[in-house]
């Protein structure tokens, strides 16, 4: 192996998790379990699917009172979800009821 490939394992590392972090699925995955740990156990057991589509994400709640609650907290959602995950990949938010 010539000297150019050679890397120390932690930036192997952080180039495979940067490669991850780039894939829809990882990023699917991330964000259902940020979901919970920024609305809590509560709410996130009356959330039925959670989904990312071009920077915004579809929340489907079970209860339309809950879904009016969250319409006002939307912007601070988005913020604490991307907080959580570590870079801004959430632009919009979308509430349905389902």
């Amino acid at each position: 192996m010539s000297e150019g490939n050679q890397y120390q394992l932690k930036d192997t590392l952080k180039m495979l998790m940067n490669s991850y972090s780039k894939n829809p699925h990882s990023a699917q995955a991330r964000i259902a379990h940020a979901y919970e740990k920024v609305v809590g156990k509560t709410v996130a057991k009356y959330t039925g699917k959670v989904y990312l589509k071009d920077r915004e994400l579809f929340l489907y709640i079970e209860t339309s009172p809950l879904k009016n609650e969250l319409e006002y907290s939307k912007k601070k959602i988005v913020e604490n979800l991307n907080k959580e995950l570590g870079e801004d990949i959430i632009d919009t938010l979308t509430i349905k009821k389902f």
